[in-house]
């Protein structure tokens, strides 16, 4: 024997992750009893089967349950008889043979897809390693199309159709602790009161748009939202600055959280008042540094790089919520930017209800309302509106009368409700404070109404 064959015995080749008896279990237990694929036929596919033999008969059992035919040994084995499979009916029959019973289907079903699952981590494992030997391969492609791709595994569940007692029940005893109690939300908190009487809280599964023409502030209210859930409620949120910097973010947060000059930091001086800038500064950063707030700055990020590592950061610490800023320049690779904006806010939908957190998406919004006498916004004005509109749970549309009329010294800020799934369509009105990076609730009569507005938040979220 040379020494290669010493150094190599076949018979110690590795056989990859499978469970050869468990696929005998499964397609006999359905062979000898065809209501036993009602259990399992959704979530089991013809590729979780490691056997070739066995992959074809699962595909023949599911061929013919959709052609409305009884399953059993002898319509398997005529339906494989003559293909290129080559299976035999005494094929077919003996792995019928092997199983005496369907009453454990489900348990051996799942050794099956834990056993597909191991199979594919080595697959995607291979592939990666051909990909990183491909010359201008970067590595960050890579760790994203891992993640997405590991994410997408561990997401995987059975799902199905479920009784809706047990769901009911849940909801009728969160309705009653909250009559007792009398705590009418239901979500995360805003820090503004007329959103919280609007959607009584952001809750999980929603996708929440925020749309305004530059400079009118979109940005300050999603940074608001994410400090705010972060220092309330002790929430992790995750920020997607794609247009403005960490280090820019943080100034914003700290003029917001300090009630410090915005002008001041980006220009400080040491003329008057500069002590009291220092303090404020002080104030805000010890304010902010308690805030739980993963940021990514990273500009050109697709919405599949995002939502991989959002899943990713869930992980590894869940998160309460996930902010988008903003979503016109997440990178598209087409060339028909309206249908794949729709992708953008199906992914994002989609993102919200797989981690079950809120998910804050910032728009922009055409020109159109410029070239009219009112400017308030509307739903037309949205870019690629048709396709967000059937997304988003909400839709807020932002307009300052102050930013086209210097002779509006109101100050107001109106947030308009282009859509609501769960609330009837309404104004928001909140104070510009943009001399300190953040929008205040409205204190005293609102323009053009009579009616006092209390400041529900004095005393707590950014003054807090």
């Amino acid at each position: 024997m040379n020494a290669i064959s010493e150094q190599f015995d076949p018979h110690e080749l590795r056989q990859p992750p499978s469970s050869i008896e468990a696929e005998q279990y499964v397609i006999g237990a359905v062979l000898i009893d065809g209501k036993a694929l009602a259990n399992v036929a959704d979530w089991l596919a013809e590729s979780d089967f490691y056997l070739a033999k066995h992959r074809s008969i699962w595909q023949a059992v599911n061929e013919i349950a959709a052609a409305g035919k009884p399953v059993d040994a002898v319509t398997v084995a005529e339906h494989l008889d003559g293909s290129a499979d080559g299976l035999t009916f005494a094929d077919v029959i003996d792995v019928a043979n092997t199983t005496a019973s369907a009453a454990n289907v489900v348990a051996y079903a799942e050794i099956v897809l834990e056993k597909s699952r191991l199979r594919q981590v080595m697959d995607l494992g291979t592939r990666l390693a051909g990909s990183a030997m491909r010359p201008g391969v970067g590595s960050a492609d890579l760790v994203v199309q891992a993640t997405h791709a590991l994410a997408a595994l561990q997401s995987e569940n059975r799902g199905g159709l479920r009784p809706i007692k047990p769901a009911l029940k849940a909801w009728f005893e969160d309705l009653a602790e909250r009559y007792e109690s009398g705590r009418r939300m239901n979500g995360r908190a805003t820090p503004w009161l007329g959103m919280n009487e609007l959607t009584h809280g952001l809750r999980g599964g929603e996708l929440i748009v925020i749309a305004a023409r530059p400079g009118m502030g979109k940005s300050v209210m999603g940074f608001g939202l994410a400090t705010f859930d972060s220092l309330r409620d002790g929430g992790r949120v995750a920020l997607f600055s794609l247009e403005m910097t960490i280090p820019e973010y943080g100034q914003r947060s700290v003029a917001a959280l300090g009630g410090a000059s915005h002008e001041w930091l980006r220009a400080p001086d040491k003329g008057p008042g500069s002590d009291e800038q220092w303090t404020r500064v002080t104030n805000g950063m010890t304010k902010l540094l308690e805030a739980n707030i993963v940021v990514d700055d990273t500009p050109g990020l697709t919405v599949a790089q995002i939502a991989a590592r959002a899943r990713r950061a869930h992980m590894q610490s869940p998160l309460s919520m996930v902010v988008v800023d903003h979503m016109h320049i997440v990178r598209i690779k087409g060339d028909n930017p309206v249908r794949e904006l729709g992708d953008v806010s199906r992914a994002l939908k989609a993102l919200a209800k797989e981690l079950n957190v809120p998910v804050v998406a910032l728009a922009q919004l055409n020109r159109s309302n410029t070239q009219r006498a009112d400017k308030r916004p509307t739903m037309a004005d949205l870019r690629g509106s048709g396709e967000i509109e059937q997304d988003a749970d909400y839709i807020f549309l932002l307009h300052r009368q102050d930013y086209y009329d210097d002779s509006d010294e109101t100050g107001a800020v109106e947030i308009i409700v282009g859509k609501s799934r769960n609330a009837a369509a309404n104004t928001i009105v909140l104070k510009n404070r943009l001399d300190v990076m953040r929008f205040d609730d409205w204190e005293g009569p609102l323009p053009g109404r009579d009616e006092p507005k209390k400041h529900w938040m004095a005393g707590r979220g950014f003054d807090a």
